[in-house]
């Protein structure tokens, strides 16, 4: 009976990770729409706010479905074991895009 229980609040509990993350990835490219659509004045507070907030709240869920993809690699398709890497790179990728056109403009 335990092991039924726990397995059933680990798996609530990755779902709700699951769910926030990808809620947090909304906000980043929601904001990050911003930042590209306005090259002229990128570093307007809320966009360049939004997009850092959505990363930094998303990476840690991403990090630890990366590692929860890790542990039951041999048990789970291997699509849903690389998908956590592929959306942590994708990401990352994103941000560090934004991170640069707010570059070109400052230096402007």
């Amino acid at each position: 009976m335990s092991k039924d229980l726990s397995a059933i609040i680990c798996s609530l509990v990755l779902a709700v990770l699951g769910a926030w993350t990808l809620c947090m990835l909304g906000v980043l490219v929601y904001y990050g729409t911003f930042v590209v659509e306005s090259q002229a004045y990128p570093r307007g507070g809320e966009a360049q706010l939004g997009a850092l907030i959505g990363f930094v709240y998303a990476l840690p869920g991403l990090v630890a479905l990366v590692a929860v993809a890790w542990f039951y690699r041999r048990s789970i398709p291997r699509v849903l074991a690389l998908a956590p890497g592929a959306i942590l790179f994708a990401a990352c990728v994103y941000f560090g895009y934004l991170r640069v056109l707010v570059g070109q403009v400052v230096q402007k």
